[in-house]
C-alpha cells in the first residue's frame, strides 16, 4: 500500500469546526487554540472537564501518551464522553495505532452530544478505515465530511481510494478536484497548502505512471519537488522516470537528492537497499 500523508490534525479542527500518500510527511500549518475549536456543549452528556483542554493541547505539541493519558482519566469517571473518545482516539491514530483508534472514533461518531471537533470524526474515522484496508468503509466517511466542509484533503482521500482499488478514471477526478482545492487555499494566502498542493501533483503521478505517460508523470514530479522538496520517495520516482527517459543529469540529481533525505539505518545507501519503491 503506497504511503499518504495524514493531514494535519489540528489544521483539519480548525475547518471542520468553523483545515496527511502521497502520504508522506507535510508540514503542520499553524495551529489553533482549544478556545477556536470550541463549539457548543450539552454539557449533561459531555460535562466539561479541564483534563480535556490539557489533553487538546499536548496533542498540539505532538505529546500523543499525555493526550492519551488525560482523556483516559476523563473516560474512567465518564465513560463514552464523546470529547474524550475523540481527543483518546486522536492520540491513537497519530502513534499509528489506527485499529484501537477507531473504536473510540466511532464511539464518539455516534454520541448525540455536541462537542468540540465532532464534525471532523468522520474525516479521522475514514483514514483510519483506510490504513486499515476497509476501503470502502472510508469512501464512505470521506463522502460524510465532504458533505458539510469543503475539505480538500477528504477528496484526495478518495483519490488515494480509488487509485489503490485501481479505479483510474475515477481517482483522476477526485485527485484533478483535490489539487483544485489545494491551490484555491494558496491563492487566498494559505502558504501551508503548499504541502497539500505537492502531494496532489504527486499522485497524479502516480496515475499517470499507472498508465505509462511517464511525460505528464514527470511534469506533477517536479512540480511536487518544486513546493516541498523533503518528500524522498518523490525524488526516488523522478529518478526512475529520468533514467528511463535517458535524462541522466536529472536522474543523478533525483538519486543524489533521494539520497540525501532518506534516513539510513544500517549504513548502507537507500538506493542499493530499495527503499522508498
Amino acid at each position: 500500500m503506497p504511503k499518504y500523508s495524514t493531514p494535519s490534525l489540528l489544521a483539519i479542527l480548525a475547518i471542520s469546526v468553523m483545515s496527511c500518500a502521497d502520504k508522506t510527511e507535510k508540514p503542520l500549518p499553524p495551529q489553533p487554540t482549544e478556545a477556536a475549536t470550541q463549539r457548543p456543549v450539552n454539557e449533561a452528556l459531555a460535562p466539561k472537564d479541564e483534563r480535556l483542554g490539557v489533553a487538546f493541547e499536548a496533542l498540539g505539541r505532538g505529546d500523543f501518551k499525555a493526550c492519551r493519558t488525560q482523556a483516559e482519566a476523563v473516560l474512567a469517571e465518564h465513560p463514552h464522553h464523546p470529547r474524550a473518545e475523540f481527543l483518546l482516539a486522536l492520540g491513537l491514530h497519530k502513534a499509528k495505532r489506527y485499529a484501537e483508534a477507531r473504536p473510540h472514533f466511532e464511539q464518539a461518531d455516534t454520541a448525540t452530544a455536541d462537542f468540540a471537533g465532532k464534525q471532523a470524526v468522520p474525516y479521522y474515522l475514514a483514514w483510519c478505515e483506510y490504513w486499515l484496508g476497509d476501503f470502502e468503509a472510508a469512501r464512505a466517511d470521506f463522502r460524510r465530511h465532504l458533505a458539510v466542509t469543503d475539505e480538500g484533503d477528504s477528496q484526495f482521500g478518495l483519490g488515494a481510494i480509488a487509485l489503490e482499488l485501481g479505479e483510474l478514471d475515477a481517482a483522476r477526478v477526485e485527485l484533478q478536484r483535490a489539487l483544485e482545492i489545494f491551490e484555491l487555499r494558496i491563492a487566498k494566502g494559505e502558504l501551508a497548502a503548499g504541502g497539500d498542493v505537492a502531494k496532489a501533483h504527486a499522485r497524479l503521478a502516480d496515475l499517470d505512471l499507472a498508465v505509462d505517460d511517464d511525460a505528464a508523470a514527470r511534469q506533477h514530479l517536479e512540480a511536487a519537488l518544486r513546493l516541498d522538496p523533503e518528500r524522498p520517495a518523490v525524488w526516488f520516482k523522478l529518478f526512475t522516470v529520468a533514467t528511463d527517459a535517458g535524462d541522466t543529469e536529472l536522474a543523478a540529481k533525483a538519486k543524489a537528492e533521494y539520497e540525501r533525505r532518506t534516513p539510513k539505518a544500517d549504513g548502507q545507501t537507500p538506493m542499493a537497499t530499495g527503499a522508498g519503491q
